[in-house]
């Protein structure tokens, strides 16, 4: 049952403040300018502050006035918070990003709770302020089981874009067939992943996939996964009563 439950978000880019509930397939509808785009780009700042690079994230989008709503002057913070819903409880993660010099971002505040069903208050972590990269990985690795089930939860928020499809996109490239633990964000091992799912479970998995594929384009027949000598695979697929492979 783990899933992201609801979402604040003050100051981030456009958005000068949501407070959003969530569930299993969310939409998201509105016109250009709306905020739809730097709501998804939230998750990918957030990508990138688990991996430890949060700082290189505020670097390479135009610093931090980029990411503050209007600039520092008019919004000197970004405040997210994160409710997971876990099979005992509530999950929380609390972050304030504070404009400093250099024109970056530092933590002012990052704090860890867990709710359990049935308990009138939560058990807190705080995790300090100052630090210029998450210190979640540092409490997981001390043994607190709040920083590890979070961890956890907030590296699985992940962000596919699936924009590309260029001639130099890398869903149009050959990748290695063993690439196929998990799918990367761009779908650069879609043929590997596929490749895995049609060999597991006797291919129910990669069965829904080609049904739901068909209710979209009933033409389409199967994917053309075929390793090379050197146990890479592109994506190419068949179209129904046809022999001919596409790209």
């Amino acid at each position: 049952m783990n899933k992201l439950k609801r979402l604040t978000l003050n100051g981030f880019k456009s958005i000068k403040a949501i407070d959003i509930e969530l569930h299993p397939l969310n939409i998201l509808i509105g016109a250009n300018g709306a905020g739809k785009s730097n709501l998804i780009s939230f998750f990918k700042m957030l990508n990138e502050m688990m991996a430890g690079r949060l700082q290189q994230y505020i670097g390479t989008s135009g610093r931090a006035q980029s990411l503050l709503h209007f600039g520092p002057k008019i919004t000197p913070q970004i405040e997210a918070k994160l409710e997971f819903e876990v099979d005992n409880g509530v999950d929380t993660y609390h972050i304030r990003l504070f404009h400093a010099a250099g024109d970056t971002l530092i933590f002012a505040e990052e704090t860890l709770s867990f709710l359990q069903t049935g308990w009138p208050y939560p058990r807190t972590d705080e995790l300090g302020a100052g630090h210029q990269e998450t210190q979640i990985s540092k409490s997981a690795n001390e043994g607190k089981q709040t920083a590890k089930t979070l961890s956890f939860l907030l590296n699985r928020c992940r962000v596919y874009h699936f924009h590309d499809t260029s001639s130099t996109a890398d869903v149009r490239q050959s990748c290695y067939v063993g690439d196929d633990r998990w799918l990367m964000s761009d779908a650069g091992n879609l043929a590997a992943l596929l490749l895995r799912f049609r060999k597991e479970n006797e291919g129910i998995t990669y069965q829904r996939i080609i049904g739901t594929i068909r209710l979209i384009a009933p033409f389409f027949d199967d994917f053309v996964l075929e390793p090379d000598a050197s146990n890479r695979v592109i994506l190419n697929w068949r179209a129904k009563e046809s022999d001919r492979v596409f790209g």
